[in-house]
């Protein structure tokens, strides 16, 4: 769920020190754009929705979270072409809530 090897080389791109501060941005940005997402996707244009799922693509990759990158990967492929995902937001919503729960449980362990 979580590429350990991509959190430790956004670690040693932005220092030790910084990480933490790092994290916390990232995470309180795609809180924010995941809860657009929970309470305006059916309205939403379908550009605006893969604009959407590639800006938590690029938030979940930088962080390593690799299953809620891949379902956001998918979301936005499927959605440039005005598609519809074959998965609930609210199915992307847990696997957001899994992997964050992952990382934070995990952090100090992985990366000291």
């Amino acid at each position: 769920m979580i590429d350990w090897a991509q959190a430790r080389q956004l670690q040693d791109d932005v220092g030790k020190a910084e990480m933490a501060e790092v994290v916390e941005l990232f995470l309180s940005e795609v809180d924010d754009a995941m809860e657009t997402l929970q309470n305006s996707y059916d309205a939403m244009p379908a550009e605006d929705r893969s604009a959407s799922f590639h800006f938590l693509k690029g938030c979940a990759s930088n962080l390593g979270f690799k299953t809620f990158g891949d379902q956001c990967s998918l979301g936005e492929e499927i959605t440039k072409g005005g598609g519809v995902p074959d998965f609930e937001i609210s199915d992307l919503t847990a696997i957001y809530a899994s992997s964050k729960q992952q990382f934070k449980g995990q952090y100090h362990a992985e990366l000291g």
